[in-house]
């Protein structure tokens, strides 16, 4: 059995190499594409509504994993069915924005009134992302969230893209958005973009490449 003193020194160089560890990560700024639907205009201020909501993403991500997220492109999305189900805006945002001048494509749309469950199955999802394959879909609800819950929701979609999983409901990736949400990563989710921040999606595909 170790000694006490020897114990105590090897959990102390433990930390030491840790913290190193955590200290050299390079920073790495993601390049983000921005789909804006017609009816999401509509929004008042809705891009300095979405550049805040990126803003407090990028700040958690940059905290956490010194990654952090630019918008540096603007296209205007013209969907032919506003209230379509959250897969087939995703694949209508893969089929117009390839990935070439950004990392990442984010597609924002809006419901302008309340369907019925009959109309849209899915009417309760507010994001969807594919991991790894740099597109994820934010679609805003009739009724304003809570202002936590907007943000923490582009947190959470924006890690599902680096392979974040859903977890318990004290971490950003519970999959059920309440009033009171916690603005920290759980041990599971934060290992594994870890070990992806540095990946990039690979036009064509849907999976990273070093």
């Amino acid at each position: 059995m170790m000694p006490k003193r020897a114990a105590v020194l090897l959990l102390i160089l433990i930390g030491f190499v840790t913290d190193a560890g955590a200290a050299l990560v390079i920073p790495r700024e993601i390049r983000v594409g921005v789909a804006v639907s017609s009816n999401f205009k509509t929004l008042h201020n809705w891009k300095g509504e979405f550049e805040r909501r990126l803003a407090y993403a990028s700040k958690i991500f940059n905290t956490e994993f010194k990654l952090k997220f630019k918008p540096v492109v603007y296209w205007d999305w013209n969907l032919n069915d506003q209230e379509a189900d959250m897969d087939s805006l995703m694949e209508d945002l893969k089929s117009r924005f390839p990935l070439e001048e950004t990392d990442i494509v984010i597609g924002l749309t809006r419901l302008e009134e309340i369907p019925s469950a009959e109309q849209m199955k899915d009417l309760h999802v507010l994001g969807r992302a594919r991991p790894f394959s740099g597109y994820l879909v934010m679609r805003y609800p009739f009724n304003r969230l809570y202002t936590i819950q907007e943000e923490t929701v582009m947190v959470h979609e924006l890690a599902h893209i680096f392979g974040a999983v859903h977890a318990g409901d004290d971490t950003i990736m519970s999959a059920v958005v309440d009033r009171q949400i916690p603005t920290r990563f759980d041990p599971q989710n934060r290992a594994i973009i870890m070990l992806t921040r540095k990946k990039r999606p690979k036009p064509g595909i849907s999976r990273f490449q070093r």
